[in-house]
């Protein structure tokens, strides 16, 4: 047809709507090459010369348009072998809907939106490509129409099924695929094109996990007969009744997907369920309109889980690997069931009889050998009777505990072991199945419980603790309730577990002195834990709206409760969190806080009677968060928008100094800085020069601390800084002082001049009135890092370093430690290795045709024929001959020399990752030298040239740029180690005091030369962690303490009220349990848990977790990067 006119709209056979879809499909061509396409072809001189004609131009150019958008309707309309259905059913109703179905509008405009993407021709529903063979014609046409009213009724939470099912009805009715489904006539051919429709819906919506044919088909079918069996329950009359039961199908599924994926879950766990279910003539899939396929699939394979208690040890492993495999699996089935079904109980309790049976044969079994009478007694639903949230279920757990305790009562040899192991096991069982469950325990095990830890002793009858155990003579060793049991009761925060728990206060009160702040400090921690956990799975905007509200309810408690009370900890707690939260937010750049929180934050903290005590409150509890969290400078810039943050009492009518980072070195450096503070007043240097007389060779670099404290720092204050003699005197000094070299002469002379920045006055090094605490401690780490290392500069292992400040022309040819290495070439290396280790071939690397790389191992050559992961492009090969446009992989080492981290812009969103044997924090540490070194460098050495960094490194910008990677390098260690930047900035300080006090011993310098290949690289890297950095960071909390102590004890500081009361070092009253209560807690998280001493013997498994838990934190982002790949190939 020319146009739409000649088109006849009536024809309604397949002939008739193909020619429309095909006029449709060039209409929008047209659009897209234009209107005047006839007139291009005619002018167009080389196209009429080919074709001879201009007829033949006109039909050659048809062809081209027609073809292509026919070729793409036929490909679209067998989507599913759609067109076998059409043949196969001549002259029935299926060919009638096929027709009527194949003329809808929601048809066309499918059509244009596949023939105008040029992504794959495989159509998709869900995220899931069709690849099934349909038994209704655009049986996944007519999902997607539904689909797309997801959004529109499934909004509100507390709508019911009948009304989502009634909305969803009218919706579809309206649609035009609705009047296909409502013209069909005949109740048989409903009910058939109906149940075609089901199994067709199962197919797309669902994806198995097997390869088999037989066990697809299986689940399929259950969840189809499942899926009808829900639909029985929505009622429906002859009148629109195909349209009600294609809805009724995607409601049952919608509410019941989690149900049904935890079920194929179970059926892929476990493949045989499938036939024992399918062959099941009694198996209720609904009962009481509920879905219970997945408790079926449960009931099957705790079945398949029976014991295999007489059997060999061998079996009893096989056992506990199906039961860990099954585990979550169950548990998550079990928890999106309707808790008060019969069957639900019947299936929990059994379950949990498995479980305790686990738990006794992982403590005791696999250890001291067969106890199978022992393990029948708990795993027998007669002797075990009820539920283990029952006080019955836990007494008869202790009673077979004391009995097999008793059997082994003669053998002294083994019975601590296996009372250990018994209280392992009961600890186990407490925390999984009494208070695991979704629902508290009774009243009555949890009163057991807390009589467990508590019991009445003596005539007097006071009060004791006992450590949580089957046994009662067992008594505690530490006289503090056990925060395992607190901490369980307040995970169920319920009103009457918190009658329990006042009940429980106020009878361990009487175990203590009014003066032990034990009990009342473990108490807020385990409410503020139990808060913390509860807040977590709240959405952002959700948290902040119910912590105001908390905040509120807080500030209530804290004014009326008393301070013993539990409603008081409890407010206490509260506002702990809500603080937590409110620091963090302030420590953003760029935060934005819910204002009715502030205003209530602000509130707390101005209120007088909440912060009388100078070292305790809401108020100074903040503070302290804010700087051991965050630092100081984050402190000064949320002070100046936010007055109220800084108590009063903590507040300076001027910026102090930071903490000095050089009494790391006391008492020799104080002697020192005494002596140079001694110049200042005298203007003589005799005391300095006695002081210095006696100093080493490696001790020149005192002298440069004291120099940049005493003089340099003075620039910050109009009116403490040093006079110009003062100034020559000591320049005098130093000139004459046999100690210092040429490079350490010039450094000295840029501190008396306040020149560390360089001819071009880069103002981050220079002090100037005004300069933040945190541009203060960067210059610090700087000036620090460039004394010891022309101090130490004779030192091999420090050579990289002096390269930087003294050659740095040479980097660009170096390998430059921390530096990342050619992925390709560390795969290729490492599959050698292990290839040569264990006798076999190492195989060979190839590219797909888009540069992927893949390996075929054993020979090397292709075999097999496969598609890329990331592009889907064929890989592989058959018969040895490689796939069309495959390449084999570079075998060079493509490592680039000199410097390669990028931008700091880039660096700074990363996660502190490590660089082959070295850990994120020495990484962190490691950059941070090298860029303080090139720093000095590019200010102060005339031979620096930027290029060597970057190619489009201007002399303009290198110095801010290197500033800024130290920034980073300092932020990165904060987050690797866990702790503030100032903390971070302490742990540099330490390194580098190793650096100038210790010598690596001569084994470990043996056979390093320059970097100038990859393997002198890495056994650099390590030579200088184990001797500087390992010793460090290897107990974190131990070093910092230390030397925060030192620091406040200096006599510098001593008079700087902020810093004793953020870091805790005041003296407290006896009997004052406030400050207690307002203590900063470190978070424990995996950070600071990898740099505890001791950790590797005494968690293997967990050190063994935390050295890759960077490669499983990346795993979060698999998803994004996935689509990433598919939306780019």
């Amino acid at each position: 047809p020319r146009n739409s006119k000649e088109l006849d709209a009536d024809d309604r056979s397949f002939l008739g709507l193909l020619v429309q879809h095909i006029y449709q499909l060039l209409c929008v061509e047209d659009e897209v090459i234009g209107q005047d396409w006839m007139l291009d072809e005619a002018l167009d001189s080389r196209r009429l010369q080919s074709s001879g004609t201009f007829q033949n131009c006109l039909v050659r150019k048809l062809d081209d348009i027609i073809i292509p958008v026919f070729s793409e309707l036929i490909q679209f309309m067998d989507t599913c072998s759609n067109l076998n259905l059409l043949h196969q059913n001549e002259h029935t109703a299926i060919e009638h809907f096929w027709l009527e179905m194949f003329g809808c509008r929601e048809l066309t405009h499918n059509l244009i939106n596949y023939c105008a993407t040029d992504t794959s021709r495989v159509p998709v529903v869900g995220g899931k490509p069709l690849e099934f063979k349909c038994k209704l014609p655009f049986s996944w046409l007519i999902t997607e129409v539904v689909e797309s009213f997801s959004d529109l009724i499934l909004g509100e939470d507390s709508e019911s099924e009948t009304a989502i099912h009634q909305r969803l009805c009218k919706l579809l009715s309206e649609s035009v695929v609705g009047s296909v489904l409502t013209s069909v006539e005949g109740e048989e051919c409903s009910e058939d094109i109906y149940r075609r429709y089901l199994d067709d819906f199962v197919r797309t919506v669902h994806k198995c996990n097997y390869t088999k044919s037989d066990c697809k088909e299986k689940e399929f079918k259950l969840i189809s007969d499942a899926l009808n069996g829900g639909v029985v329950k929505y009622s429906t009359g002859r009148q629109n009744w195909l349209v009600s039961k294609v809805a009724a199908v995607h409601v049952v599924y919608w509410v019941n997907r989690e149900k049904i994926f935890w079920f194929s879950q179970l059926a892929s766990c476990q493949p045989r369920i499938l036939f024992s279910l399918t062959s099941n003539k009694s198996c209720t899939l609904v009962e009481n309109s509920e879905l219970n396929l997945h408790l079926h699939a449960v009931e099957e394979i705790l079945t398949l889980l029976d014991p295999p208690l007489k059997k060999e040890k061998k079996d009893l492993l096989m056992w506990l690997q199906k039961m860990h495999l099954c585990q979550n699996i169950i548990d998550s089935a079990l928890s999106v069931s309707n808790i008060d079904s019969t069957l639900v109980k019947t299936l929990s309790h059994k379950w949990n009889l498995l479980q305790a049976l686990q738990y006794f044969v992982e403590h005791l079994m696999l250890k001291f050998g067969r106890l199978d009478d022992f393990a029948k007694r708990l795993y027998n639903p007669k002797y075990l009777t009820e539920s283990f949230l029952k006080e019955k279920t836990i007494s008869t757990v202790k009673k077979v505990l004391i009995s097999l305790d008793g059997r082994f009562k003669k053998d002294t040899k083994h019975l601590k072991l296996i009372r250990k192991a018994c209280n392992s096991f009961f600890m186990e069982v407490v925390s999984s199945l009494c208070f695991g469950q979704r629902d508290p325990p009774e009243p009555a095990l949890i009163s057991s419980l807390i009589d467990t830890v508590l019991s009445t002793a003596g005539d007097e009858g006071t009060v004791t603790t006992r450590e949580l155990s089957y046994r009662e003579e067992k008594k505690d060793k530490v006289p503090v309730i056990r925060s395992f049991l607190l901490q369980l009761v307040l995970d169920h925060n319920s009103e009457s577990v918190k009658e329990h728990l006042r009940h429980y206060f106020e009878r361990s009160r009487k175990a203590f002195s009014q003066s032990d702040d034990s009990l009342f400090l473990l108490c807020v921690m385990c409410f503020e834990d139990a808060l913390a956990k509860r807040f977590s799975s709240m959405p952002g905007k959700q948290q902040f709206t119910e912590a105001a509200q908390l905040l509120e309810r807080a500030y209530i408690s804290l004014l009326k409760g008393q301070r013993t009370s539990v409603d008081y900890l409890e407010g206490v707690a509260q506002v702990r969190l809500v603080f937590c939260m409110v620091g963090d937010l302030l420590g953003q750049p760029g935060y934005h806080i819910h204002p009715k929180l502030l205003k209530i934050a602000a509130t707390l903290c101005n209120d007088t009677q909440l912060n009388s005590s100078p070292i305790a409150g809401p108020a100074v509890f903040l503070v302290k968060y804010i700087v051991r969290k965050h630092g100081l400078s984050i402190l000064r810039k949320v002070e100046k928008d936010h007055p109220w943050v800084v108590p009063d009492k903590l507040r300076q009518e001027e910026e102090e100094d930071t903490l000095d980072p050089f009494v790391i070195y006391s008492p020799l450096y104080q002697k020192v800085r005494e002596g140079m503070a001694s110049v200042l007043y005298s203007k003589s240097t005799q005391n300095l020069v006695d002081t210095t007389m006696d100093l080493g060779p490696n001790e020149a670099a005192h002298i440069l601390f004291a120099l940049y404290d005493v003089v340099t720092l003075s620039r910050s204050h109009h009116s403490k800084q040093v006079q110009s003699d003062v100034i020559e005197e000591l320049y005098d000094f130093i000139k004459s002082c046999k100690l210092f070299s040429d490079e350490l002469l010039l450094t000295a002379k840029a501190l008396l001049a306040n020149r560390q920045g360089g001819s071009y006055g880069f103002s981050g090094l220079q002090v100037s009135p005004g300069q933040s605490t945190h541009t203060r401690t960067m210059a610090a780490i700087v000036v620090h890092a460039v004394a010891v290392l022309y101090n130490r500069q004779a030192l091999s292992l420090l050579q990289p370093f002096i390269d930087s400040l003294r050659h740095p022309e040479t980097l660009a040819h170096l390998y430059l430690p921390t530096m990342p290495e050619d992925d390709l070439a560390m795969a290729r290396k490492a599959i050698e290795t292990s290839a040569t280790e264990r006798n076999f071939q190492p195989g060979r690397f190839y590219k797909c045709p888009r540069g992927h790389p893949y390996l075929i191992t054993e020979c090397g050559m292709p075999v097999e024929q496969f598609t890329c992961p990331v592009c889907q492009s064929p890989i592989g090969g058959i018969s040895y001959n490689l796939a069309e446009s495959n390449v084999e992989a570079r075998v060079t080492d493509d490592t680039k020399t000199g410097y390669a981290l990028g931008s700091p812009d880039d660096r700074r969103s990363a996660i502190p990752a490590p660089e082959r044997s070295l850990s994120p924090a020495a990484c962190c540490i490691i950059r941070a030298l090298m860029h303080s070194t090139l720093l000095w460098a590019c200010c102060n050495n005339e031979l620096f040239n930027p290029r060597i960094l970057w190619k489009d490194m201007s002399e303009d910008t290198v110095s801010e740029f290197l500033w800024k990677q130290l920034e980073v390098d300092l932020e990165q260690l904060e987050r690797a180690v866990g702790r503030s930047v100032d903390e971070a900035a302490i742990l540099l300080h330490l390194v580098l005091k190793r650096v100038l006090t210790v010598d690596p011993p001569a084994s470990i310098l043996y056979g390093i030369e320059r970097l100038e290949s990859v393997s002198a690289r890495t056994e650099w890297e390590k030579a200088f962690y184990i001797t500087y950095i390992h010793p460090i960071i290897k107990n974190t909390d131990k070093v910092i303490s230390a030397a925060v102590q030192s620091m406040l004890t200096s006599g510098k500081q001593e008079q700087d009220q902020l810093f004793f009361v953020v870091y805790e070092k005041q003296s407290v009253d006896e009997g004052n349990i406030k400050p207690h209560l307002w203590t900063y807690r470190s978070k424990i998280s995996l950070d600071n848990l990898s740099h505890q001493q001791g950790m590797q013997k005494k968690c293997p498994i967990l050190q063994e977790f935390i050295k890759e838990e960077y490669k499983l934190r990346a795993t979060q982002y698999l998803p994004e990067i996935v689509h990433l790949q598919q939306w780019l190939y």
